[in-house]
């Protein structure tokens, strides 16, 4: 699984699928919440064979995104419940 966040997209990729959202950073109080929407996608399974169209209507929405140590850490069911992806920046 990776991300690419630009100025203009976030683009979510797992196996072939990938999905392209618009979004808004919102700061919150322990981490920013990023919102996407009009999402769109290639139309290609994920990395488990899902279709595109059943990971989507399954997207989550509101993400909650830090960065620590160098490190963007996803909280993608809320920082509260502690769990995260961890991702470095590859160049």
């Amino acid at each position: 699984m990776g991300y690419e966040i630009t100025s203009e997209s976030i683009t979510t990729e797992s196996g072939a699928l990938r999905v392209v959202a618009d979004y808004q950073a919102i700061p919150g109080d322990a981490a920013t919440i990023v919102r996407q929407s009009n999402l769109r996608h290639n139309g290609q399974p994920n990395c488990q064979g899902r279709p595109a169209e059943y990971v989507v209507q399954r997207f989550v929405i509101d993400i909650e995104m830090e960065v620590v140590d160098g490190r963007l850490r996803v909280y993608m069911l809320g920082k509260p419940r502690g769990k995260y992806e961890e991702f470095e920046r590859v160049k």
